[in-house]
């Protein structure tokens, strides 16, 4: 049992770095631990001092870690090699997401001519229903950058990037259903989802290269990121309209509807599995290095505070 009072202990590992060992106790309850950490820096337990103080009755009875490091500019930054896959599956994202803001609107009239039954009557309100299939992603955008900004900030990269995986693979998968000529709607429903995968998406790559890569790197990092988003429009510019002509008849353009959407499915659902897999790799490792690193020194800390 801990005595009543409080007791620092001050651990002072390199430079200014120090970590302090703070103890409370009260009879009525149990002892707790609690691991503050602020850094990840090795800690060595060359110095160890203890002073007393006075006692706090109100307090609940636990223990406080709290690690400081003033020197953390000083440290050296480990880059891991499996950055580049991350950032990889990141602009193949970002990649599909792109193909999809553009494959309806660069076959206009295509889609005019397909879905002819369920669109307006008149020829101009058709084009302006079209052109919704491109404009619904800026008019998602708007509204949707500040949650996706706070929730990027607040939940980091891992959760941000699976959302918008998740949505552009959800979009897809609908728009695969929404092959038939009465089913403009359902098109259009699609690829608002997509719309508001991509709020989730677009500000990632400044954040992905400053987590994950050294300050010469940070360019590169950030202009591939951003690369995969523009290689997805051209890809969107080219694809399409060699595989779907006005020219053809109506089965041969749904069959060639049919191809170009399930393979921009297909591919979603392999790079939204790549993502959930990445990010279990991370959890695990990030798992792993803070248990190596601080648990035997809780063990340690925790037996010098009962005494």
């Amino acid at each position: 049992m801990l005595r009543p009072g409080k007791s620092l202990l001050s651990l002072k590992p390199i430079g200014n770095s120090s970590l302090d060992v703070r103890a409370v106790s009260n009879e009525r309850l149990n002892d707790k631990l609690y691991l503050l950490v602020n850094s990840n820096h090795e800690i060595a337990t060359s110095q160890l001092k203890t002073s007393d103080i006075d006692q706090e009755s109100n307090i609940e009875s636990k223990i406080q870690i709290i690690y400081s490091d003033e020197s953390s500019n000083d440290a050296e930054i480990k880059l891991y090699r499996k950055r580049w896959i991350i950032l990889l599956i990141f602009s193949s994202i970002s990649l599909l997401s792109a193909f999809n803001w553009i494959e309806y609107n660069i076959v206009q009239d295509v889609v005019i001519f397909y879905y002819n039954q369920s669109l307006p009557d008149d020829p101009v309100k058709k084009i302006d229903a079209v052109n919704w299939f491109s404009m619904v992603y800026m008019l998602c955008y708007i509204p949707l950058v500040f949650p996706a900004m706070f929730l990027l900030e607040r939940k980091g990269l891992k959760l941000s990037c699976s959302i918008g995986a998740f949505l552009t693979l959800a979009g897809s998968i609908i728009k695969c259903f929404a092959v038939d000529q009465n089913l403009f709607y359902l098109a259009m429903t699609a690829q608002t989802i997509c719309a508001i995968g991509q709020a989730f998406t677009l500000g990632i790559p400044a954040r992905l290269s400053a987590l994950w890569f050294g300050p010469n790197e940070i360019g590169l990092a950030t202009s591939i990121g951003v690369f995969g988003n523009q290689l997805g429009t051209a890809i969107g510019f080219v694809v399409p309209p060699h595989l779907v002509q006005k020219k053809d008849p109506i089965d041969v353009i749904e069959k060639n509807f049919y191809y170009i959407l399930i393979s921009v499915a297909v591919v979603c659902a392999i790079f939204f599995v790549l993502s959930i897999i990445c990010m279990i790799f991370v959890l695990i490792h990030l798992r792993s290095f803070h248990s190596k690193k601080f648990f035997l020194y809780l063990i340690k800390i925790y037996q010098l505070a009962i005494k």
